[in-house]
């Protein structure tokens, strides 16, 4: 991935720490990659709304969020934008969360700045802020587990929990699929990290039935890495 402004420094991490925190990789590139080029420019920049409240699930080494931060800060300007927002990301994986909060650190980036307030949360999924947070996530970033793997591997809050999908590595994100029509906004996003084994075009047929939000879909990037196809697909709502 070519170098970008928004890119953190992540010189705080080593090597022994992704034995305890997912590494972040091809997938993690190009989810900020479409974050950079599909967010930004079809939806910032262009939206009546504004963006007020981000949430990325799964933070592992804060790597998305930090990006996500300094993207937001560096485009605040062009955003027009006189009010705040809140950006949180979640992690299952206690040493995930601390990590996050590290390499937010690590960027000089404090959970009251202003104008973007950041902060992490060790829950599941969105378990701790869901009825508080209901329908008001102008930005959700999910890159879940999506490994097909042994049932032995699931149901752990340590790094297996970053990759172990189970079947197909489909029993997290179909966990998570009815959940996403009361995390967004109306005028919500939704970025998913998918691979080939996932089986992308029926997760995109679940998501678009009315019983789990009618949301239309479209693959934002596509890339072959290492043996698979990675796809970033977008979820929103139709005109």
């Amino acid at each position: 991935m070519p170098k970008s402004i928004n890119d953190p420094n992540m010189g705080h991490m080593k090597t022994s720490d992704f034995k305890l925190v997912y590494e972040f990789n091809d997938d993690t590139y190009l989810l900020v990659d479409a974050l950079e080029k599909d967010y930004i420019v079809n939806h910032l920049l262009n939206s009546k709304c504004g963006l007020k409240c981000c949430l990325e699930i799964g933070s592992g080494s804060g790597y998305v969020t930090t990006f996500l931060y300094k993207l937001l800060n560096n485009n605040h300007q062009l955003m027009n934008a006189s009010y705040s927002f809140l950006l949180l990301c979640s992690d299952i994986n206690p040493n995930a969360a601390l990590m996050t909060r590290k390499t937010l650190e690590n960027n000089k980036i404090t959970p009251q700045q202003v104008p973007i307030c950041c902060d992490v949360v060790l829950t599941d999924f969105h378990s701790a802020f869901k009825q508080r947070m209901k329908n008001k996530i102008d930005l959700l970033i999910f890159n879940p587990p999506y490994v097909p793997s042994e049932q032995y591997e699931m149901g752990h809050n340590d790094v297996r929990a970053a990759y172990a999908g189970g079947i197909d590595g489909r029993e997290v994100i179909d966990k998570f699929i009815p959940m996403i029509k009361d995390i967004l906004s109306r005028d919500g996003v939704f970025y998913f990290v998918l691979i080939e084994d996932n089986r992308p075009q029926e997760v995109m047929k679940l998501l678009s039935l009315e019983e789990n939000g009618g949301f239309a879909s479209k693959i934002v990037l596509k890339k072959w890495v290492q043996g698979e196809y990675l796809f970033i697909v977008k979820f929103f709502k139709s005109c």
